[in-house]
C-alpha cells in the first residue's frame, strides 16, 4: 500500500481528536481499536509514528485519581496526537516531493 494511502487511515481519526469532535476517552477507545485492526503498515516512518501513539494512548488514564505518573491526562494525549499528526504529515509530504 502507497505510503500517503497508510497516512489516509490514521488521519482522520486523529483528526477527529485534535479538532475536538472527539475527546479524549473516545479517541483511546477507537484508536486503540483501530490500531489493533488495522491493516499492516509497511513503511517504517508510518509504523514508528502509529505505533508510538499507540503507546500513548495505551498511557492514557481519564480519572485523576487512577492516573499513575507514567499515564497521560487529556491534554497530554491530544499534544501526542498532535505530533504524531504532524509528524504524518511531514511524511507524506516528503514523499510526495520525492517523487
Amino acid at each position: 500500500m502507497p505510503i500517503d494511502q497508510q497516512i489516509a487511515l490514521y488521519l482522520p481519526l486523529i483528526e477527529d481528536f485534535v479538532n475536538g469532535r472527539i475527546n479524549a476517552p473516545q479517541f483511546q477507545m477507537l484508536y486503540l481499536q483501530f490500531f489493533k485492526t488495522g491493516k499492516e503498515i509497511v513503511d517504517r516512518e508510518v509504523f514508528e509514528v502509529t505505533n508510538w501513539l499507540f503507546g500513548d494512548a495505551d498511557y492514557y488514564v481519564e480519572e485523576d485519581r487512577l492516573r499513575d505518573p507514567e499515564d497521560l491526562n487529556d491534554e497530554q494525549l491530544l499534544e501526542c496526537a498532535i505530533t504524531a499528526r504532524d509528524k504524518l504529515l511531514r511524511i507524506a509530504q516528503s514523499h510526495k516531493e520525492s517523487s
